[in-house]
């Protein structure tokens, strides 16, 4: 294989830990293979004016009519944004090799002067609308028609199991994916979604944090294991009483006390007064929970992703809010498809209490690896 370099094209870095080390996961199985890899990213989008003033009426309503404790901005300005990220930041710089772009209209002009010869689109939600300022931008529409770099999806995600594009859209994008070398995407609904609306044969494939092994993170965040008491591993991205009622549950029938990674609120509820509860806690905090954990709760694909990884007992709470398939696609490739629940009612303690035989998931892991691994060789191979 000739080594090439690569420029991997996923949505803008910030906060969040499963995009992030999905990003990271991807671009260190392209080391290992030899290549020279580079991330490209985007700003987070930004908010239009027409929203921010929408919002900051709705909230003036709140707090002067109806005497309701709220913030008058909900979004954080830029240096505010530094703050929050202040501990993940350090993590972006030194492990992921990332070349800023600072908008979709010069991308072209960025992979025309990195010499890029490859282009991989995902992982992540890249190609579910309303993720980023333009999805066509994750379809490549930006690569014209001459350009000599190859195009290929690796592990994409709908986010949804149903089609959600318009006419318009289903046609602009269609045209466009034509165009890839390789397809791949992150759940079996989209490979049906793909073949019945485009006419692609897309590969269903691993999220690239699965294609590394428990040490590969534990190394990256010089982690060793302490013998530190076991601890029930919470990740909720949606708090809600029902959520909460199941990790009390969980808590008490497994004798673990709760422990949480991530930041104590959300701006939207706290704005900058309350700025210090919205810092994110280091990657390597989050890493550690699930290295320590006795049991995980979480309603995070990545959050389920990393307790596959990390061989943890866990349940896993349906999150309709953020996509469905996400979780049933992984857990049905798996085997594992009884740790998904939607409410406490659905908690059985035989379920909790029943250890997961990981020799069986890890074999099962481990082909899925092997064939992800294939494709993204076989894909750079056409590329050559």
């Amino acid at each position: 294989m000739i080594i090439m370099k690569i420029a991997i094209l996923t949505l803008p870095l910030h906060t969040n830990y499963g995009g992030i080390l999905q990003a990271y996961a991807l671009q260190e199985v392209m080391t290992r293979m030899g290549h020279e890899v580079i991330l490209i990213n985007l700003p987070v989008a930004k908010v239009s004016k027409v929203e921010k003033v929408k919002e900051f009426a709705k909230r003036l309503v709140k707090r002067f009519l109806l005497f309701k404790s709220v913030p008058l901005r909900a979004w954080p300005t830029d240096r505010e944004r530094k703050n929050i990220a202040q501990y993940i930041a350090p993590f972006i710089h030194k492990y992921l090799q990332v070349v800023e772009c600072t908008c979709e209209k010069q991308l072209l002009n960025l992979v025309i002067k990195e010499k890029v010869k490859a282009l991989i689109v995902g992982s992540d939600q890249v190609w579910r609308p309303g993720y980023s300022t333009s999805v066509s931008t994750y379809f490549l529409d930006f690569l014209k028609q001459e350009e000599d770099i190859k195009k290929i999806s690796y592990a994409a995600s709908l986010g949804r199991d149903y089609w959600v594009f318009t006419k318009k859209q289903t046609q602009v994008l269609g045209e466009l994916i034509q165009k890839f070398d390789a397809v791949s995407v992150r759940e079996d609904s989209a490979v049906t979604l793909c073949r019945t609306y485009w006419g692609i044969n897309a590969s269903w494939l691993l999220d690239p944090t699965l294609l590394l092994d428990k040490t590969d993170y534990m190394k990256v965040c010089d982690l060793i294991p302490a013998g530190k008491e076991k601890h029930l591993m919470v990740y909720i991205l949606d708090s809600n009483i029902n959520k909460d009622r199941i990790i009390q549950e969980i808590s008490e029938l497994k004798n673990l006390p709760v422990h949480k990674v991530m930041a104590k609120n959300k701006y939207w509820n706290v704005g900058s007064s309350g700025i210090k509860d919205c810092i994110v806690p280091p990657i390597s905090e989050w890493i550690e929970g699930f290295m320590n954990a006795g049991f995980v709760v979480t309603d995070s694909f990545h959050g389920m992703a990393f307790s596959i990884i990390f061989e943890k007992p866990f349940i896993c709470i349906g999150n309709k809010t953020r996509g469905m398939a996400r979780f049933t696609s992984l857990l049905k490739l798996l085997e594992l498809e009884d740790r998904l629940i939607h409410s406490v009612d659905d908690l059985k303690p035989d379920v909790v209490n029943c250890d997961i035989d990981y020799s069986r998931v890890n074999a099962l892991r481990e082909k899925e690896i092997n064939k992800s691994i294939q494709f993204l060789q076989g894909a750079l191979c056409r590329a050559e």
